[in-house]
């Protein structure tokens, strides 16, 4: 990678022959960069709808600070890792840039009233986020300019078609119950027998996030009063769900937001929001090892608040069997779960796992599960279990169970090579001296 600071031309010998520079040298390249523009932006309030402002150059410096800083403690001895590494040093930005952006006072959750319903899954539904307090970024549609999305056919269409996607058995699984407990231990869970179940006595950004029977889909289908209703995950669609936990998250009902409407959908596309912003506070932290009360107060204890769960007790965390890093303090665990969660399906996961160097936990040799097949046999017309729809001993949804090289090795990712993706050979070829492969791709 390298890091050019004036205009050039295509075929400028400096574009072309310049040695590849270290990570951390380019990412200090880029924290003076927005360093820059932090001084010269002016604030949310004082700018112009959907354009840049100074809380979200912050908020970009604290997200690239928290990438950094752990990708330097997680990989150092590696071949990923950075000579000379100081991954406090970026940890330390992420932290104290996050904090600076809550000091500002300028930000804050939406749908936090008392008792709000569904006040976290309304926040990922509107076609404008202009009057918003959390989003810090977003980007409008328009029907008249024939800038559209088609996010709700193709996602969330009840029967007829699930978006070849569905969320995993180990993500529904990382949500606490209402007590605040994992379900490894609280007696509130009900099981998993059937979505419904599921949902019982959970943290509401599940119900908030998966469909289950009777929900709402579409209202006012070609303007009468018949709504469309969820019955069961399209297993069976063209565009099949994958793992009979169908995204509802991100669903806005009017049919005018429908692209079978003829006119397409115009929900606005989120790209930071200030949730992020206090998980970045909380991560920097724990990673630290700096992290108390005060800090989980000020930032997930916030984000609980919302949906009525109760706070993180930083001294009386319940240890989970499940967790996925077990070799790592429960404040981690707990902080990564909360991340996790909260930001499910924004785009964030993969990022996180490469960061993490947490392949070996996550992705090497898994098979990924979804929901039992139990409740939707006979349910689903022409549901054939072995024939179209695979299934574990234990009849959990296997979305790769007919994949050669995937329903029994699970997983392909090779930890010495796949944090960093190959450096494309004609490049290499302009440069042999000087540009080399990136590790495990020769």
């Amino acid at each position: 990678m390298q890091w050019i600071n004036k205009p050039l031309n295509i075929d400028d010998e400096q574009f072309i022959y310049s040695p590849r520079l270290p990570r951390n040298v380019v990412v200090d390249s880029i924290v003076n960069d927005l360093d820059r523009a932090i001084t010269n932006l002016p604030l949310k309030r004082n700018a112009e709808s959907q354009r840049i402002h100074k809380e979200f150059a912050m908020g970009l410096k604290a997200r690239i600070c928290l990438f950094e800083g752990t990708w330097e403690k997680y990989h150092a001895g590696t071949a990923f890792g950075v000579a000379n590494s100081n991954g406090d040093k970026y940890l330390n930005l992420a932290q104290t840039t996050a904090k600076a952006i809550m000091d500002l006072n300028s930000l804050q959750l939406d749908n936090i009233a008392s008792g709000a319903v569904d006040g976290y899954f309304n926040l990922f539904n509107q076609v404008s986020y202009a009057g918003s307090g959390e989003i810090m970024f977003w980007g409008a549609y328009n029907q008249t300019a024939g800038i559209i999305t088609n996010w709700q056919n193709y996602y969330q269409e009840g029967s007829s078609g699930g978006g070849s996607i569905g969320l995993s058995k180990s993500l529904v699984d990382d949500y606490l119950c209402t007590d605040g407990k994992p379900i490894s231990v609280s007696a509130n869970y009900k099981g998993d027998l059937t979505l419904a179940n599921i949902v019982q006595n959970r943290d509401p950004r599940l119900r908030q996030s998966i469909f289950i029977n009777n929900d709402v889909v579409v209202r006012n289908v070609g303007g009468t009063n018949n709504p469309r209703i969820f019955t069961y995950p399209a297993l069976l669609a063209g565009s099949p769900n994958t793992s009979g936990f169908q995204i509802k998250k991100g669903l806005n009902t009017d049919f005018y937001q429908d692209s079978r409407n003829g006119l397409g959908g115009t929900d606005g596309v989120i790209y930071m929001r200030y949730a992020e912003i206090l998980l970045i506070y909380a991560e920097a932290k724990a990673e630290l090892g700096t992290f108390n009360q005060n800090d989980a107060d000020i930032s997930i204890n916030l984000l609980r608040r919302r949906v009525g769960m109760p706070n993180l007790n930083v001294s009386d965390i319940a240890i989970d069997s499940k967790w996925l890093f077990p070799a790592l303090s429960p404040i981690i665990n707990e902080v990564r779960r909360e991340r996790r969660v909260e930001l499910a399906c924004e785009g964030h996961r993969f990022f996180d796992i490469v960061r993490w160097a947490a392949a070996p936990q996550t992705i090497v040799g898994k098979h990924p599960l979804g929901a039992k097949v139990t409740e939707f046999v006979g349910a689903i017309p022409n549901l054939r279990v072995g024939t179209n729809v695979f299934v574990d001993q234990n009849d959990y949804i296997k979305p790769y169970g007919n994949i050669a090289g995937i329903k029994d090795a699970g997983y392909s990712f090779r930890v010495n090579r796949d944090y960093l993706l190959a450096v494309p050979v004609t490049e290499i070829n302009k440069n042999p001296t000087v540009l080399k492969q990136n590790p495990g791709w020769n």
